[in-house]
């Protein structure tokens, strides 16, 4: 049986190559398949732009970001400060 996670990632690949394919169709430029793949990159939104008032803890040692509810660092286990 597929699991959720393979059956997303080819529903994603899937859509993608149909979205790619229906853009070169009616613009007609290679190019699209060259800037597609930059489309996620506009619309990614960085930990703190959220605006929810999220607080940033970084990691003393390799100095690793995260807004989220982690405690420790995911690459050496240091207390986040």
């Amino acid at each position: 049986m597929v699991g959720s996670r393979t059956a997303t990632a080819v529903g994603g690949v899937a859509g993608s190559l149909f979205l790619t394919g229906a853009l070169y169709y009616y613009t007609g430029q290679l190019l699209v398949f060259l800037a597609a793949p930059f489309v996620p990159l506009l619309f990614h939104r960085r930990a703190g732009d959220a605006g929810d008032g999220a607080e940033v803890r970084t990691c003393p040692v390799c100095g690793y970001a995260s807004a989220a509810d982690h405690a420790y660092c995911p690459h050496d286990g240091t207390k986040l400060e």
